[in-house]
């Protein structure tokens, strides 16, 4: 009976073990997984961003130039510029999350 108990025992903790490890390599692919698909979707936000700097810094230029001839006011010049700024600041944060999920990769 006691040698019975021990070797139900050792199997148990065997069990166990390999429940623990299996959880920890489940949990592991998960995270792989997510951090690529998360990589995938900020590479895409990218390009768009890249488009729509593009597209902000052609406004801006004509923002300015009109400005200077006296077509438009200081603050559609202004709003231009802030546009153009929060452009850059939203793809700088695209892109340093790609560095944090390409890290965790």
């Amino acid at each position: 009976v006691v040698g019975s108990l021990k070797n139900n025992q050792l199997k148990y903790e065997k069990l166990v073990k390999e429940f623990e490890h299996n959880d920890f390599v489940n949990s592991l692919v998960l995270s792989v997984v997510k951090n690529y698909f998360k990589l995938l979707s900020l590479k895409e936000a990218e390009v768009a961003l890249l488009e729509l700097q593009k597209y902000s810094e052609k406004v801006l230029e004509m923002a300015t130039f009109k400005y200077n001839i006296g077509l438009v006011t200081v603050n559609e010049k202004l709003s231009a510029e802030i546009n153009n700024s929060n452009n850059k600041l939203k793809l700088l944060k695209v892109q340093n999350g790609i560095k944090e999920a390409r890290a965790k990769l």
